[in-house]
């Protein structure tokens, strides 16, 4: 039973690099609404909802799901553009209790889009054979 777990943890670290910050990124932001709802005492159906498909497509992101990499792209777009009112406010007010989102956010959903869109592009000729995409040990550029 001990080399069975170990195979399947040896499994889950030879993923490409680029499902792991994709993961990473989705997760973050996920947890991160959810833990701006808890900590303010309110509840928003939307950002609830937001906070549940980073989470759930984080994780089967980094199971290697073609459709989750797909819905986190997306849902990422789509929350920038729909919050962008809400964020610049944010970020031009460094005591709004919303800064530490918007400024680690925006980011990470900057690394998911570009990770996303490169992963799809190459998905079917495999992401493990592009340097940049399946190690952080990457020699050259794109």
């Amino acid at each position: 039973m001990g080399t069975t777990s170990s195979s399947k943890a040896a499994v889950w670290w030879r993923k490409p690099f680029a499902l792991w910050v994709m993961f990473g990124a989705l997760a973050y932001s996920g947890l991160a609404f959810l833990a701006l709802e808890a900590a303010f005492g309110f509840f928003d159906p939307t950002l609830t909802a937001f906070a549940l498909i980073f989470l759930v497509s984080g994780v089967l992101t980094l199971r290697g799901n073609r459709w989750a990499v797909v819905a986190g792209t997306v849902v990422s777009i789509l929350l920038i553009v729909l919050f962008s009112p809400q964020l610049a406010g944010a970020l031009t007010n460094p005591a709004n209790p919303g800064f530490w989102l918007a400024v680690s956010a925006i980011p990470a959903f900057g690394l998911v889009v570009v990770f996303g869109i490169l992963s799809l592009v190459h998905w079917k000729k495999g992401i493990e054979r592009k340097s940049y995409l399946a190690s952080p040990r990457s020699a050259g550029g794109l």
